[in-house]
Protein backbone atom coordinates (compact mmCIF):
# COMPACT_ATOMS: atom_id res chain seq x y z
CA UNK A 1 0.00 0.00 0.00
CA UNK A 2 1.79 3.19 -1.06
CA UNK A 3 1.45 6.37 1.23
CA UNK A 4 -1.37 8.17 -0.32
CA UNK A 5 -3.39 5.13 0.04
CA UNK A 6 -1.92 4.54 3.90
CA UNK A 7 -3.12 8.39 4.65
CA UNK A 8 -6.56 7.70 3.09
CA UNK A 9 -7.05 4.65 5.21
CA UNK A 10 -5.84 6.36 8.20
CA UNK A 11 -8.00 9.32 7.45
CA UNK A 12 -10.86 6.95 7.30
CA UNK A 13 -10.47 4.98 10.29
CA UNK A 14 -10.08 8.51 12.11
CA UNK A 15 -13.18 9.39 11.02
CA UNK A 16 -15.52 5.94 12.04
CA UNK A 17 -13.71 6.39 15.46
CA UNK A 18 -14.39 9.62 16.20
CA UNK A 19 -18.09 9.00 15.40
CA UNK A 20 -17.86 5.30 17.44
CA UNK A 21 -16.10 6.79 20.20
CA UNK A 22 -17.04 10.09 21.09
CA UNK A 23 -14.20 11.72 23.16
CA UNK A 24 -12.90 8.46 24.52
CA UNK A 25 -9.43 8.89 23.68
CA UNK A 26 -7.69 6.42 21.11
CA UNK A 27 -4.08 5.21 20.11
CA UNK A 28 -3.59 7.29 17.26
CA UNK A 29 -3.42 10.30 19.52
CA UNK A 30 0.07 8.53 20.33
CA UNK A 31 0.72 6.39 17.37
CA UNK A 32 0.53 7.30 13.89
CA UNK A 33 -1.61 5.40 11.34
CA UNK A 34 -2.80 2.59 13.92
CA UNK A 35 -6.08 1.53 12.98
CA UNK A 36 -7.33 0.24 16.86
CA UNK A 37 -10.53 1.67 17.33
CA UNK A 38 -11.01 -0.17 21.13
CA UNK A 39 -11.86 2.05 23.71
CA UNK A 40 -9.45 2.59 26.62
CA UNK A 41 -9.89 -0.02 29.52
CA UNK A 42 -10.76 1.25 33.00
CA UNK A 43 -8.03 0.74 35.89
CA UNK A 44 -10.93 -1.30 37.64
CA UNK A 45 -10.37 -3.64 36.33
CA UNK A 46 -8.66 -6.75 37.60
CA UNK A 47 -6.66 -7.88 34.42
CA UNK A 48 -5.71 -4.08 33.95
CA UNK A 49 -4.35 -3.71 37.53
CA UNK A 50 -2.33 -6.27 37.64
CA UNK A 51 -0.53 -5.18 34.24
CA UNK A 52 0.71 -2.07 36.37
CA UNK A 53 1.01 -4.36 39.33
CA UNK A 54 3.30 -6.34 37.91
CA UNK A 55 5.75 -3.76 36.62
CA UNK A 56 5.60 -0.51 39.49
CA UNK A 57 7.49 -2.86 42.29
CA UNK A 58 10.60 -1.25 41.27
CA UNK A 59 9.80 2.25 41.20
CA UNK A 60 7.42 4.55 38.92
CA UNK A 61 6.61 7.97 37.59
CA UNK A 62 3.39 9.76 36.09
CA UNK A 63 3.86 12.35 34.01
CA UNK A 64 1.48 14.16 31.34
CA UNK A 65 2.90 16.46 28.74
CA UNK A 66 -0.52 18.80 28.54
CA UNK A 67 -2.58 21.69 29.39
CA UNK A 68 -6.03 21.26 30.54
CA UNK A 69 -8.23 22.19 28.80
CA UNK A 70 -9.28 24.86 31.27
CA UNK A 71 -6.13 26.69 30.01
CA UNK A 72 -7.95 27.59 26.68
CA UNK A 73 -9.47 30.92 27.76
CA UNK A 74 -12.59 30.65 24.86
CA UNK A 75 -14.12 27.75 23.47
CA UNK A 76 -13.22 28.35 20.08
CA UNK A 77 -9.30 27.66 21.27
CA UNK A 78 -10.04 23.98 22.53
CA UNK A 79 -9.21 22.63 19.14
CA UNK A 80 -5.84 24.11 18.81
CA UNK A 81 -5.08 23.30 22.40
CA UNK A 82 -6.05 19.38 21.54
CA UNK A 83 -3.92 19.60 18.14
CA UNK A 84 -1.17 21.39 20.62
CA UNK A 85 -1.53 18.80 23.21
CA UNK A 86 -1.17 15.78 20.75
CA UNK A 87 2.06 17.22 19.48
CA UNK A 88 3.13 17.37 23.68
CA UNK A 89 2.01 13.90 24.27
CA UNK A 90 3.69 12.22 21.03
CA UNK A 91 7.60 14.39 22.11
CA UNK A 92 7.10 13.01 25.17
CA UNK A 93 6.84 9.36 24.04
CA UNK A 94 10.33 10.22 22.21
CA UNK A 95 11.59 11.66 25.32
CA UNK A 96 10.17 7.82 27.55
CA UNK A 97 11.91 5.99 24.37
CA UNK A 98 15.05 7.79 24.41
CA UNK A 99 15.83 6.87 28.11
CA UNK A 100 14.33 3.38 27.52
CA UNK A 101 11.61 3.57 30.40
CA UNK A 102 9.00 1.01 30.15
CA UNK A 103 5.45 2.68 30.03
CA UNK A 104 1.55 2.85 30.01
CA UNK A 105 -0.97 5.22 28.48
CA UNK A 106 -3.19 6.53 31.38
CA UNK A 107 -6.45 8.82 30.91
CA UNK A 108 -8.47 10.46 33.61
CA UNK A 109 -12.44 11.01 32.77
CA UNK A 110 -14.12 13.48 34.29
CA UNK A 111 -17.67 15.91 34.06
CA UNK A 112 -17.39 19.38 33.77
CA UNK A 113 -20.04 21.32 34.88
CA UNK A 114 -22.12 18.45 36.45
CA UNK A 115 -25.60 18.59 37.22
CA UNK A 116 -26.05 21.78 34.70
CA UNK A 117 -27.26 22.19 31.01
CA UNK A 118 -23.68 22.71 30.47
CA UNK A 119 -22.09 19.12 31.13
CA UNK A 120 -19.13 17.95 29.40
CA UNK A 121 -16.95 14.70 29.16
CA UNK A 122 -13.32 15.69 29.25
CA UNK A 123 -10.24 13.81 29.29
CA UNK A 124 -6.72 13.99 31.23
CA UNK A 125 -3.90 12.17 29.38
CA UNK A 126 -0.73 10.94 30.73
CA UNK A 127 1.97 8.33 31.20
CA UNK A 128 2.93 5.57 33.80
CA UNK A 129 6.67 5.58 33.35
CA UNK A 130 8.14 2.95 35.36
CA UNK A 131 12.05 2.80 36.77
CA UNK A 132 11.99 -0.63 34.98
CA UNK A 133 13.86 -0.14 31.38
CA UNK A 134 13.76 -2.09 27.82
CA UNK A 135 17.24 -3.32 28.37
CA UNK A 136 16.37 -5.04 31.88
CA UNK A 137 17.96 -2.45 33.87
CA UNK A 138 16.41 -0.26 36.78
CA UNK A 139 17.25 3.04 37.43
CA UNK A 140 14.75 4.63 40.35
CA UNK A 141 17.03 7.94 40.61
CA UNK A 142 17.51 8.52 36.67
CA UNK A 143 13.80 8.18 37.09
CA UNK A 144 13.30 10.65 39.40
CA UNK A 145 15.23 13.52 37.19
CA UNK A 146 13.82 12.42 34.09
CA UNK A 147 10.27 13.39 35.52
CA UNK A 148 11.69 16.53 36.93
CA UNK A 149 13.29 17.36 33.46
CA UNK A 150 9.58 16.41 31.75
CA UNK A 151 7.95 18.84 34.53
CA UNK A 152 9.69 21.89 32.88
CA UNK A 153 10.29 20.86 29.65
CA UNK A 154 6.31 20.74 29.37
CA UNK A 155 5.77 23.45 31.90
CA UNK A 156 3.84 20.91 34.44
CA UNK A 157 3.04 21.76 38.08
CA UNK A 158 4.09 18.52 39.29
CA UNK A 159 4.77 14.73 38.53
CA UNK A 160 4.15 11.89 40.94
CA UNK A 161 7.05 9.97 42.13
CA UNK A 162 7.17 6.67 43.45
CA UNK A 163 10.49 5.25 45.01
CA UNK A 164 10.71 1.68 46.82
CA UNK A 165 9.91 1.92 50.20
CA UNK A 166 9.27 5.49 50.35
CA UNK A 167 5.81 7.62 50.22
CA UNK A 168 4.70 8.34 46.75
CA UNK A 169 5.06 12.53 46.50
CA UNK A 170 4.33 14.93 44.10
CA UNK A 171 7.25 16.77 43.20
CA UNK A 172 7.75 20.12 41.36
CA UNK A 173 10.20 21.55 38.74
CA UNK A 174 12.49 22.15 41.20
CA UNK A 175 12.69 18.45 43.48
CA UNK A 176 10.17 20.13 46.06
CA UNK A 177 7.90 18.10 47.28
CA UNK A 178 4.14 19.42 47.03
CA UNK A 179 2.61 16.41 48.67
CA UNK A 180 3.37 13.31 50.29
CA UNK A 181 0.52 10.75 49.87
CA UNK A 182 -0.16 8.09 52.90
CA UNK A 183 1.40 4.70 52.12
CA UNK A 184 -1.52 2.83 51.87
CA UNK A 185 -3.14 4.28 49.01
CA UNK A 186 -4.05 2.21 46.50
CA UNK A 187 -2.38 2.64 42.92
CA UNK A 188 -5.98 3.57 41.34
CA UNK A 189 -6.51 6.30 44.25
CA UNK A 190 -3.15 8.12 43.40
CA UNK A 191 -4.21 8.07 39.41
CA UNK A 192 -7.25 9.67 40.56
CA UNK A 193 -5.76 11.73 42.52
CA UNK A 194 -2.99 13.32 40.00
CA UNK A 195 -5.56 13.54 37.30
CA UNK A 196 -8.11 15.68 39.73
CA UNK A 197 -5.23 17.79 41.77
CA UNK A 198 -3.86 18.45 37.83
CA UNK A 199 -7.28 19.83 36.97
CA UNK A 200 -7.59 21.74 40.34
CA UNK A 201 -4.40 23.19 39.95
CA UNK A 202 -5.49 24.20 35.97
CA UNK A 203 -8.57 26.15 37.24
CA UNK A 204 -6.97 27.95 40.01
CA UNK A 205 -4.25 28.72 37.70
CA UNK A 206 -6.43 30.06 35.16
CA UNK A 207 -8.45 32.19 37.96
CA UNK A 208 -11.69 30.36 38.21
CA UNK A 209 -13.75 30.44 41.16
CA UNK A 210 -15.41 27.07 41.41
CA UNK A 211 -11.88 24.68 41.65
CA UNK A 212 -14.26 21.55 42.03
CA UNK A 213 -16.74 22.31 39.18
CA UNK A 214 -16.13 18.25 37.89
CA UNK A 215 -16.75 15.25 38.99
CA UNK A 216 -14.38 12.52 38.23
CA UNK A 217 -15.60 9.18 36.82
CA UNK A 218 -12.56 6.29 36.35
CA UNK A 219 -9.43 6.31 35.21
CA UNK A 220 -8.39 4.50 32.24
CA UNK A 221 -5.26 2.44 30.53
CA UNK A 222 -4.39 2.02 27.24
CA UNK A 223 -6.48 -0.72 25.22
CA UNK A 224 -4.77 -4.33 24.23
CA UNK A 225 -3.03 -5.01 20.49
CA UNK A 226 -5.69 -6.05 18.05
CA UNK A 227 -3.30 -7.88 16.08
CA UNK A 228 0.15 -9.27 15.67
CA UNK A 229 1.69 -6.65 13.49
CA UNK A 230 0.50 -3.93 16.27
CA UNK A 231 1.27 -5.66 19.43
CA UNK A 232 4.90 -6.00 18.08
CA UNK A 233 5.43 -2.29 17.36
CA UNK A 234 3.83 -0.99 20.83
CA UNK A 235 6.20 -4.10 22.96
CA UNK A 236 9.38 -2.55 20.60
CA UNK A 237 8.55 1.09 22.06
CA UNK A 238 8.28 -0.01 25.35
CA UNK A 239 4.83 -0.15 26.19
CA UNK A 240 3.66 -2.00 28.93
CA UNK A 241 -0.31 -3.11 27.90
CA UNK A 242 -3.32 -5.63 28.53
CA UNK A 243 -2.45 -9.10 26.84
Amino acid sequence: MNHQNKDIVAETYNKIGKEKKGLFPMLNEIYTNTFNLSQPIPLSKQFAMRVIDRNRQNGYAIISASMAESDANHPHQKEKLAELNQQHTRKLLDFIRQHKFLYTPCYGRFVENPGTGNEEEVFERGFIVYANKKNGETDVQELKAFAVEMCNEFNQDFVVLKEPNSPTKHIDKNFHINTELVDDMSFIDVLKNYFINRRKSSISKNGKDEPAGFSFLESYIAPPPQCYSERLLRHLKGEIFVE
